[in-house]
């Protein structure tokens, strides 16, 4: 992943092979990978990596800190580029009142990293966490 430039397709297939090994370690995990991402992006070794890492920290700050049952990841296009978004329907928290752990601020970084905004909505429905990467 580390090595060449590739599209998001390539993220996509990466992201569904970690979504098969969670769903053989962890009983009654539901998650979801979808992409509504019309053409084909190109996207940079480090931005593949982020954005990987991205999903990942969320998906186990869902299970281990929100208990959640239900997760989605939805790639979408926007004028820009497109974005990522990473939604549970686990317990949820008060962004303005909890100091964002590491994982939070390591997401973000690399959002950032990877030429996007990241922003965090979370309360009693689960939280969302959305990547908003600008492509050439």
């Amino acid at each position: 992943m580390k090595e060449e430039d590739s599209t998001l397709q390539q993220l996509l297939i990466k992201l569904s092979d970690l979504k098969h090994r969670l769903s053989e370690q962890i009983e009654n995990l539901h998650l979801i990978i979808q992409s509504n991402v019309e053409q084909s992006k190109h996207v940079t070794s480090a931005q593949l990596l982020n954005l990987y890492r991205i999903v990942q920290e969320a998906v186990q700050n869902s299970i281990k800190h929100a208990e959640a049952k239900n997760i989605t990841a939805t790639f979408d296009d926007t004028a820009e580029g497109f974005s990522m978004k990473i939604s549970d329907d686990g317990k949820g928290f008060d962004v303005n009142e909890v100091q964002l752990g590491n994982g939070l601020k390591n997401m973000e970084l690399r959002c950032i990293e990877s030429g996007g905004k990241f922003l965090i909505q979370s309360g009693k429905e689960g939280t969302t966490i959305r990547c908003l990467v600008t492509t050439k």
